[in-house]
């Protein structure tokens, strides 16, 4: 006997009519590229079309020119791209400068070196070797094929971008120099003449909607624009010497989530340059750590860091970057077995590298005051400290300015109030910081120009 169709389980309703496809974009400014030159892309307009955010990455080839003996990557692949730009119609959606910078510590914080060993290796450009957790893979004259996936700012935000404007999507980005890409065993006279970025392709997953679902959602919003929000970052650079400081930043937003601070030592004394690298990070003799908005303390209680003790300033940078819920988390800032490097340079005599690389137990300064884009026999370790600081917080009664749940920072002042005591810094050079504010941005669709825009 038949059952009715209302019991029928394994009958199910009709779906909307969309289908998802696969596009591939050449760059449409050049088809090869070279350090500190800019790739971009372009999606094309569609109607009842929309990008899928998550799912889109970076593919290119790349080639060593004159190559020299030994030339590897600093960390990965992500160590060349230094800013990513999203516009539309003359419209900035996001901006994240010193984009190698961030991408380079957030990768070692929230993964071992063994989870880079294969996606990472042939995506990442990462060697996926625990003893030599900082060393990208060796580029050489044949080249390499690299498929990355774009992540951060827009592209993390796992929402569908509409396609329907009157002027299109362009992604650009931007590559960083030479000396920053790599790392080179031995001394410059083995680093290559130059790299050759070629091939470059974007890939992305489009969604398109039939006519029926698209005139749906239209009229579900009338004379409203389209919004999602996303977290975006923006970036602060500034050089300072070891030492107590209280920098200013500029992160004035009505939703400001968290702030980062990256610590580089400059090069003092390396051979052919004067470069500090992408990866090689310092603690730079700081003791304490905290944000001062509009003359508030945060948080309440300042973070305390030292040699040998990290445990409350890696914990707040947990719950700052990534939330606090995973206690078995490992990551890349906390080896401390390195194996040495042998390698023939170029006066054919064989030598061993020692890279020293600090350990997550000390997180303490590079011992050598030098922190370049080369490995120097015995001298070269630089470290891999990251802190961040969260202001996620309960919107206040009567704030009606502050999106989700940032500390609202329009009308206030904001510093990051770093303090150094009872330790000797083992250089005098300044240091580069970079900070990064991450914040809430709504983007909207004006539904008579058809051009998206971003508001903080």
């Amino acid at each position: 006997m038949a059952l009715p169709s209302s019991l029928s389980y394994d009958v199910l309703p009709n779906s909307a009519m969309s289908r998802t496809y696969k596009t591939v974009i050449s760059s449409r400014n050049s088809t090869t590229f070279g350090p500190n030159q800019r790739m971009e892309f372009a999606f094309p307009q569609s109607e009842g079309s929309y990008l899928d955010l998550s799912n889109v990455s970076l593919k290119f080839k790349l080639q060593a020119v004159g190559a020299g003996k030994k030339a590897n990557l600093d960390f990965s692949i992500l160590s060349a791209i230094s800013r990513v730009v999203v516009s539309c119609g003359g419209q900035v959606l996001s901006d994240i400068s010193s984009y190698n910078i961030l991408a380079t510590a957030l990768m070692q914080a929230s993964g071992s070196p063994e989870s880079f060993s294969s996606m990472g290796k042939c995506c990442l450009g990462t060697t996926g070797a625990p003893d030599l957790p900082l060393l990208g893979v060796e580029i050489n004259e044949t080249g390499i094929v690299f498929c990355v996936p774009m992540t951060f700012g827009l592209f993390s935000s796992k929402k569908q971008l509409p396609l329907d404007l009157s002027s299109p999507i362009v992604v650009s980005v931007h590559l960083t120099s030479l000396d920053e890409m790599l790392f080179c065993l031995g001394d410059d006279t083995n680093k290559p003449t130059n790299l050759l970025f070629s091939e470059a392709e974007m890939h992305g997953y489009i969604v398109q909607l039939n006519a029926e679902s698209q005139l749906f959602i239209d009229q579900s919003l009338g004379d409203l624009s389209y919004n999602f929000n996303i977290t975006d970052i923006a970036n602060m650079q500034t050089s300072v010497a070891p030492g107590s400081t209280s920098t200013v930043l500029p992160f004035r937003y009505s939703s400001l989530k968290s702030v980062c601070q990256i610590v580089r030592n400059t090069a003092s004394s390396v051979p052919s340059t004067a470069q500090f690298c992408v990866s090689g990070r310092s603690r730079n003799c700081i003791s304490e750590m905290s944000l001062d908005i509009g003359g508030e303390i945060v948080p309440s209680s300042r973070v305390k860091v030292s040699k040998i003790d990290v445990s409350e300033a890696y914990n707040e940078t947990m719950v700052a970057l990534f939330g606090n819920n995973e206690i078995a988390h490992q990551n890349s800032l906390n080896n401390t077995h390195i194996a040495g490097i042998t390698f023939t340079p170029a006066d054919g005599v064989e030598m061993t590298v020692n890279a020293q690389f600090t350990s997550r137990n000390d997180y303490r300064q590079n011992t050598s005051g030098i922190v370049a884009h080369e490995y120097s026999e015995s001298v070269h370790n630089p470290g891999t400290f990251i802190s961040a600081i969260s202001l996620e917080t309960y919107k206040p009664v009567g704030d009606s300015d502050s999106l989700l749940c940032g500390r609202n920072t329009v009308g206030s002042q904001i510093s990051w109030n770093n303090k150094t005591t009872n330790e000797t810094p083992d250089s005098s050079a300044a240091a580069t910081i970079d900070y990064y504010g991450f914040f809430d941005s709504v983007i909207s669709l004006d539904p008579v120009t058809r051009i998206l825009t971003a508001n903080a």
